[in-house]
């Protein structure tokens, strides 16, 4: 069974034609930690859709050397990206309840005000970093989304910012592990001001829908809440920055014709 390098840079810098062919020999390959890996989308579609296969739990990070009672491993207890079952069906309708469309409608002028301006910045030169820029789009909107404070929002980012990358990777150390603990660990005691802050003084933003969402009698916890909110805001800034940049770069990388 193929084996991809993912501990290799180069693979990382264009893994689309290993990707090919691979997926032209084979069904599955598999990682350098032994984990196997789907090649084909009618695979994968196929498997989502069946019950036996779970979501990546805690074992992930307790192969990179976490432990109960870190904060890094207390914060993916909770994360809904690692619960199965009923818990993820739980956490997920709690969640839904909370994102109404007009919570999300309303981010689109928003979206399409901050592009549109920094293209008129830089409409003089007719160029600009697309890295270094297009970043400022997701967090701009996450903020109007989950309408915080755009000083809470940048304090939340900095913390989240490199170390939970880090941490989730093929070689980590125990300056990786000291590093992401203690930056999940402030995360999550200024998300619980947050929380409290919003407990006490509600608003009509996400942060209080999350709190008063109930179904069969049933709330958030304060950790489902915490770790819910970062993981909304955490997808934002790094998943949606990444998937900017990527989409940015393939006409580029590939001189796709209309």
């Amino acid at each position: 069974m193929p084996v991809l390098p993912l501990d290799d840079d180069a693979y990382w810098a264009d893994p689309y034609p290993i990707l090919a062919e691979f997926r032209d020999r084979h069904r599955t390959a598999v990682t350098p930690e032994g984990l196997k890996v789907i090649l084909r989308w009618s695979d994968a579609e196929e498997i989502k859709k069946r019950p036996e296969f779970e979501n990546e739990g805690l074992e992930y990070i307790e192969e990179r050397g976490f432990k109960p009672g870190d904060p890094l491993y207390e914060w993916r207890r909770h994360s809904i990206g690692t619960l199965n079952g009923a818990d993820h069906r739980r956490l997920r309708s709690l969640a839904n309840r909370a994102l109404t469309p007009r919570s999300v409608e309303k981010v689109r002028p928003v979206t399409r005000e901050h592009m549109r301006s920094l293209l008129e910045r830089h409409s003089a030169t007719g160029e600009f970093d697309v890295t270094e820029e297009i970043t400022a789009i997701p967090f701009m909107s996450v903020v109007s989304f989950l309408d915080i404070e755009r000083a809470e929002a940048a304090t939340i980012g900095a913390q989240m910012a490199g170390a939970a990358v880090d941490a989730f990777g093929p070689n980590v150390t125990q300056e990786i592990r000291d590093r992401a603990n203690a930056t999940f660990e402030a995360l999550m005691e200024f998300v619980g001001e947050l929380v409290e802050n919003r407990r006490s003084k509600p608003r009509d933003d996400l942060l209080t829908r999350l709190i008063a969402a109930e179904e069969d009698g049933s709330r958030l916890s304060r950790d489902e809440l915490i770790v819910l909110f970062t993981n909304i805001f955490g997808g934002a800034i790094e998943t949606t920055s990444s998937m900017m940049n990527k989409v940015d770069r393939c006409p580029i990388r590939y001189r796709f014709q209309p």
